[in-house]
């Protein structure tokens, strides 16, 4: 309907429908336009509750390390602006929400340590690499992993029996184990039991760490022994055992399992007998498929861990002595 046919807005409203004030607003604008309509229909919308500059000083706080989360952001900078449009706006930008990664605590004597530690070994080739026997010890859990764990799965089906955890009382127990890698494949295992010292280490190193270098046939004085700075490794008693035994033993930086393949060595056993068809019910059949599954890690397997050393080394100087992505 134009305006050219004269008509009232009394007129107008009668035969559209449409409320007065709408029908003024609109011809408001046709005016305005000098009859392009459409052109005046330029709706600016409503005016964000962030403005770019509050964006960019809600993403130097957080690439600042001042705040973590969206929530921090509004209570120091945005008191009057709902954390889940920072949220939004953060999101927008690229910084979305992640868990945040756990590590060790690392002090700046760790830090400086560890940058210490760098330094000494930056330069090694992977031929020294592979003359380390690592080692460590770690908890396997009868029924999972201690950690959360995570499935895909529809709304409403939390209940279904492929989406739930089973669990059963006090945690069904778990194994606690030592083992050592060497570059020709994985060494012996043993199942601690009891509370370790200085004393059972010991034991466990002549019989299973000396026994492993039986195993492959490698001398002794060819090899330098990894091991973390735990109080039993570090043990007057300890140390006495490897100068008897002439082995060389190598530094170790503090809060440092980034740069102990075993660490991943670990991860691989325990996924292999966490996807088995078949659980064990018992901590007996646990020690059992532990073997099992230990005895099937290729030598490749760790080879390719080894090969990773220099990578790991490199990442630790660029992120001088901080976390790594290993």
């Amino acid at each position: 309907m134009r305006k050219s046919e004269n008509l009232s807005l009394r007129e107008i409203q009668d035969r559209t429908g449409i409320p007065n004030s709408t029908i003024s607003r609109e011809l408001k604008r046709l005016e305005a336009s000098d009859g392009n309509f459409y052109e005046a229909r330029n709706y600016k919308g409503r005016k964000p509750l962030m403005s770019p500059h509050d964006v960019w000083m809600a993403k130097q706080a957080i690439l600042g390390g001042q705040c973590t989360t969206a929530a921090e952001v509004a209570c120091k900078l945005f008191p009057d602006v709902d954390p889940r449009r920072v949220g939004e706006a953060l999101s927008k930008i690229g910084l979305k929400a992640y868990a945040r990664v756990k590590w060790p605590l690392l002090s700046k004597t760790h830090v400086w340590k560890r940058k210490k530690w760098w330094r000494k070994y930056w330069d090694f080739t992977p031929d020294e690499w592979a003359a380390i026997v690592f080692s460590d010890e770690t908890k396997i859990n009868l029924w999972g992993s201690d950690g959360r764990q995570y499935c895909r799965r529809y709304l409403g089906q939390a209940l279904r029996r492929q989406y739930v955890l089973p669990t059963v009382k006090h945690g069904g127990g778990s194994l606690m184990v030592w083992g050592c890698v060497s570059y020709l494949g994985v060494g012996r295992l043993h199942r601690i039991d009891g509370t370790m010292n200085a004393k059972m280490y010991t034991s466990i190193l002549r019989r299973d760490f000396l026994g492993t270098l039986r195993d492959y046939g490698v001398d002794r004085s060819e090899v330098i022994f990894q091991q973390d700075n735990d109080p039993k490794h570090m043990a007057q008693l300890t140390k006495a055992w490897f100068d008897e035994a002439n082995i060389t033993v190598l530094d170790w930086a503090p809060q440092s399992p980034d740069m102990n393949i075993i660490e991943h060595v670990w991860y691989r056993l325990k996924h292999r007998i966490s996807t088995r068809k078949r659980r064990p019910c018992n901590l007996e059949e646990l020690w059992k498929v532990i073997q099992e599954e230990w005895e099937a890690i290729t030598p490749e397997e760790i080879q390719h861990l080894y090969h990773s050393m220099p990578r790991r080394i490199e990442a630790l100087g660029k992120a001088r002595g901080w976390y790594t992505k290993y």
